[in-house]
């Protein structure tokens, strides 16, 4: 049975057809051949013969080749999202969430060709409007060859690494687009605070080219958005006809026309900014309550203007500037110190202003220690002469420190008492700690990283109450199952309902432009964060149940250590993924790793990730999750499969440990290991994953019954079926690209195998 609807598929169909029509136009006869012969052909030694009797440009023409056939797929779904979204009834909520926060970081699609994205984006438009019926088959088709003739000229790819103030262009190019911003507003005005923050141009964090540079390019990029906002809504007609004519005269045209002239002098930031900045919004402010006055009501354009002042009370996307805790501690001291001179410069901007609506925030990564927190605290006092008007929010990202966690706290407001009496009398009692998945699933696997994170949560929760606290908490989670991503649900169905009522969550990856490039997709989105905390029930798992759990995720975790510990796995990351050549990506502008001894093996918990999503194996989320079945007892066996029928949290890791089984391919893994790796060490490994993903699906089939890994989302499971063969010969490009060290068309099928699994990971 087909879930997938037959428009979607028959568009796709005939899109790749255009697609297979320009190629033959656009390369040579051997290019297109050889595309004929991948496109059909698995059988690795031809493959590979094939692959080796062409030329460098012609390897990395058909990397080209796929890699548009990846995203054109993905541009024809998010075109059909739009189309399904606009089609279906609004949910009414009555109840939303406090606050929604969307923390934006940066994110691969910078490393892509401008132009192609440029072309794609033009493209998906069109087929938005070709669901909606509003172009001529003929008229359509011409378009999308000639779109795609365009693309093909260009690869998908930069041979270049974007720069902090490229992510930032690119970030509020997509997240403040004029529509964005109308559907922020909007929700404003239903009663919804949806809230947007960034990382990029303050996130220090092992980060050598983030300063306090960085910082006005991301402030200074995103005033440009929201003023041309308010300038638009200022100028339009409607603005002025909701005013009575006969009241208002021309005073309220010529303080309109005032406001303009002022609004555009704020483009450049400079010292005290701020307090330009507050001058402004009270003239705007007073001149919508003296038309509300006069007109007993104001037209949607004041209102959304009104909303838009208060959800950027600076006018710039509010940073939060996040550094090492430990060079936080020698930041004390060093008076010349880059995240000292941020936060001078944060202070030089706002005035007498807020600083906080410049920096929302301060996040101290790897926070392990009292001492971390209050060197952070000291530091902001330090600057601020001896105020505290930026919250620091530790960020507890290691297994260890989030189990201690509560200890840190406790002894940091015994140590201060100030900062439980600056948070309930200046923040409303709330008080931010942060949740890292990343690197705790790096450190110990999915499984084990999600039972720790839903063990400490209710901690932290309990801890807050009594003190008298609100807790936000803000999840560290990426895209990906292996970073803590997953759907709303999946994401949430075991926080503490305190957790939900501010949601705030990082957005990394591709999920940007997927998720915020289109109002509708995003809106439909947001209404899924409202409805779940609507509707949600607490429905916790048992002391008992989950103790049983986490006894089990313990186990699990040991096997994921014993692998990503053992120096031969580590030789094979090394010589059969991406490793090695992780800084000829250029896919950000942050190095791929802390570390400056480039020998050393410690990764960053996103490049290490991306080789096992790029490699199709997708490690973290379910190795050792066999082998810890397989030593149960029958007895043991049975509970499991009683707890899972009634735990929400064993349930949710289920269905994210089927979708990844799913998008694994265990047969393009091994082609990696037979072909850069030597015959014993093949031997070994392919075995031992065949083995390990064997007893896992054993675990799978047991709990659920079923032999489909997504039976609970069919459409899902047929797009992956879409999708999987189509990466495979990216992925011989990229194994041929690794053996022969051809760094071009190894960054183009990376790209390309991003696009396909719609993750770098």
């Amino acid at each position: 049975m087909k879930s997938l609807p037959e428009q979607l598929r028959s568009e796709i169909h005939m899109a790749l057809e255009l697609l297979e029509a320009s190629i033959t136009k656009f390369f040579n006869v051997k290019t297109a051949d050889a595309y004929e012969f991948l496109k059909e052909n698995n059988d690795r030694k031809q493959v590979f013969k094939k692959l080796s009797s062409l030329s460098k440009d012609e390897r990395l023409s058909l990397a080209r080749i796929f890699s548009c056939k990846m995203e054109l797929i993905n541009r024809i779904e998010n075109s059909y999202r739009h189309y399904r979204i606009s089609t279906k009834e609004k949910t009414v909520i009555k109840k939303p969430p406090y606050a929604t926060i969307f923390v934006f970081t940066a994110h691969p699609t910078e490393a892509r060709s401008s132009a192609t994205l440029f072309y794609f984006e033009r493209l998906e438009a069109l087929f938005r409007k070709r669901f909606l019926k509003e172009v001529t088959d003929l008229d359509f088709k011409d378009e999308i060859g000639n779109l795609l003739a365009h693309i093909l000229r260009n690869r998908l790819s930069k041979t270049n690494s974007p720069s902090v103030k490229d992510e930032a262009k690119l970030l509020c190019q997509v997240v403040l687009n004029q529509s964005i911003l109308e559907s922020q507003a909007r929700f404003m005005s239903e009663g919804k605070s949806v809230l947007f923050r960034t990382w990029v141009g303050g996130d220090k964090d092992g980060h050598p080219y983030v300063n306090e540079k960085t910082l006005k390019d991301t402030f200074t990029i995103s005033r440009e958005y929201i003023l041309k906002f308010i300038i638009n809504k200022l100028q339009d007609e409607d603005t002025y006809w909701a005013m009575d004519k006969r009241k208002s005269g021309q005073k309220f045209s010529n303080r309109i026309r005032n406001a303009i002239k002022e609004l555009s002098k704020l483009k450049i930031i400079s010292k005290d900014d701020g307090d330009k900045v507050l001058r402004l919004k009270k003239v705007i402010i007073k001149l919508i309550d003296d038309v509300k006055k006069e007109n007993e009501s104001i037209s949607r354009n004041l209102e959304y203007i009104s909303n838009i002042i208060w959800l950027y009370p600076a006018l710039v996307l509010q940073v939060e500037l996040r550094e090492d805790a430990g060079l936080v501690k020698e930041a004390l001291d060093k008076k010349n110190g880059t995240i000292r001179k941020m936060l001078e410069y944060i202070k030089e901007v706002s005035g007498k202003y807020n600083p906080k609506w410049y920096a929302r925030g301060f996040v101290l990564s790897m926070t392990e220690s009292t001492d971390d927190l209050l060197s952070g605290i000291a530091l902001v006092k330090d600057v601020f002469n001896k105020k505290y008007p930026i919250p620091v929010v530790p960020l507890f990202e290691t297994k260890k420190a989030l189990l201690e966690g509560t200890e840190i706290l406790e002894s940091a407001f015994k140590s201060d008492a100030s900062i439980l009496n600056q948070h309930r009398k200046d923040w409303e009692g709330r008080f931010e700690i942060m949740l890292g998945y990343s690197d705790s699933s790096k450190e110990s696997g999915v499984l084990a990283s999600r039972t720790l994170i839903a063990n400490v949560l209710t901690n932290y929760e309990k801890f807050f109450k009594s003190h008298e606290l609100t807790p936000v908490f803000f999840h560290g989670a990426g895209g990906s199952i292996e970073r803590g991503g997953g759907s709303i649900s999946d994401q949430t169905s075991w926080w503490p309902k305190s957790a939900l009522n501010i949601y705030k969550s990082t957005i990394q990856g591709e999920m940007i432009t997927r998720n915020f490039s289109d109002p509708l997709i995003m809106e439909s989105m947001t209404h899924k964060i409202f409805s779940n905390f609507e509707k949600r029930v607490v429905n916790k798992d048992s002391k008992k149940d989950f103790s049983f759990i986490k006894e089990f995720s313990l186990n699990v975790a040991q096997k994921y250590q014993d692998l990503v510990s053992n120096k031969e796995f580590i030789n094979l990351v090394v010589k059969a993924t991406p490793y090695s050549y992780l800084d000829e990506l250029k896919i950000g502008s942050r190095p791929s790793s802390r570390n400056k001894n480039k020998n050393e093996f410690k990764l960053r918990a996103i490049p290490w990730v991306l080789c096992f999503t790029q490699t199709r194996i997708l490690l973290p989320t379910w190795w050792g999750v066999g082998r810890s079945f397989t030593e149960l007892s029958s007895d043991e066996k049975l509970k499991l499969l009683e707890i899972y029928r009634r735990s929400p949290f064993l349930q949710t890791f289920v269905n994210v440990l089927g979708f990844t089984l799913k998008k694994v391919r265990i047969s393009i893994f091994m082609t990696y290991l037979k072909e850069l790796l030597n015959e014993d060490e093949f031997k070994y490994w392919s075995k031992e994953f065949a083995d390990e993903l064997e007893r896992t699906n054993e675990f799978f089939s047991f709990l659920t019954g079923q032999d489909n890994y997504l039976w609970f989302r069919p459409w899902l499971e047929e797009s992956i079926d879409l999708r999987s063969p189509k990466i495979d010969p990216l992925n011989f490009l990229q194994i041929h690209a690794l053996k022969n060290k051809e760094f071009d068309l190894l960054r183009e099928s990376v790209t390309g195998v991003a696009c396909g699994m719609l993750t770098t990971g």
